[in-house]
């Protein structure tokens, strides 16, 4: 690391990409606590208000590669400003929308910002901290999701009836600029590091050219992903992971309305669900050593009791059942 990058405190700088990804959980998840709202407004049914998320995933999923090669490329912390500032912009549009095909167009733009932060924010992380620090604020990252939803479920039902869905929409967005503040101030742009081939010799351009096409590029690592039987259960099983906890997550409010809760109350049991979340972030790789379980069996025994949890959860009728 240079000495430009030493002498900045490192956890301001985790601290800044960890808002920045907790910003597309939050902007992803405060249409579950305002779902009923809008629905009620514009005459759409349950299928055409979910579709809002499909749309947001839609985008989402697109700039994933993307978002991984521009990291190598170009410097994390404008991307990140970008597209913090950008989905920041699209969540207050969602404030002005006049009809459902509008909204739906937003949130697909707003998928797109959210979709290269993760990218950004691993890069971030790999270039100010020291190897055997890394593992350490990549779970101060990877607390982000469950961290954004308990904010969406604890600050959207209040908000939406003190204010109403439109306000609360500005409400949320109004955060993108404290938060690319902080982008600003505290991530520093990564060194360029540039290696000097001196001029007149051919055979070390050369030898610097064929190191460059000895490695691996984007075709192969797909396609040693596809062809690797281990990576591809486990990649099934990280999509079904995402699917239940993002199905719970935008549902579950709307889900506990039916059964006569107040839209709070359903918020709160989101918030239930996503703290134990943020905990079990941190305690499941200590957890693990202590049984001495494999990450293979810890994993299957934690799905496992997580399909379980899910289906006593939708066989419960009490509030706190």
């Amino acid at each position: 690391m240079g000495a430009e990058q030493k002498k900045r405190n490192p956890y301001l700088s985790l601290a800044a990409v960890t808002l920045a990804f907790t910003f597309t959980f939050l902007s992803r998840y405060i249409w579950s606590p305002l779902m009923a709202d809008v629905s009620n407004e514009f005459g759409i049914n349950a299928t055409q208000a979910g579709l809002y998320m499909s749309a947001f995933f839609a985008g989402y999923l697109v700039t994933q590669i993307p978002g991984g090669i521009m990291a190598d490329r170009y410097q994390p912390k404008y991307i990140l400003i970008a597209c913090t500032a950008l989905g920041g912009v699209m969540t207050a549009a969602m404030s002005f929308i006049t009809n459902y095909e509008m909204g739906l167009v937003i949130r697909v733009i707003t998928g797109i910002s959210s979709g290269c932060v993760m990218a950004q924010c691993s890069k971030v992380v790999a270039t100010t901290f020291e190897p055997k620090k890394r593992a350490s604020a990549m779970g101060v990252v990877l607390a982000s999701p469950p961290f954004g939803i308990t904010l969406a479920q604890s600050i959207g039902a209040p908000l939406n009836q003190a204010v109403g869905w439109r306000n609360t929409f500005l409400i949320v967005a109004a955060i993108v600029v404290i938060i690319v503040a902080l982008l600003a101030v505290f991530v520093q742009p990564i060194p360029q590091k540039t290696s000097a081939v001196p001029a007149g010799n051919p055979a070390v351009a050369q030898a610097a050219a064929t190191k460059t096409k000895g490695q691996a590029g984007l075709l192969e690592g797909l396609v040693g992903f596809f062809t690797n039987k281990q990576q591809l259960l486990l990649g099934v099983s990280g999509f079904m992971f995402m699917f239940v906890t993002v199905g719970f997550a935008t549902w579950t409010n709307r889900y506990a309305q039916s059964l006569g809760f107040t839209p709070v109350q359903g918020g709160m049991i989101i918030t239930c669900y996503s703290i134990a979340g943020i905990i079990a972030s941190c305690l499941s790789g200590s957890i693990a050593v202590k049984c001495r379980m494999s990450h293979r069996n810890f994993l299957i025994v934690s799905l496992a009791a997580m399909g379980v949890m899910t289906v006593l959860f939708s066989m419960q009728r009490g509030y706190a059942g």
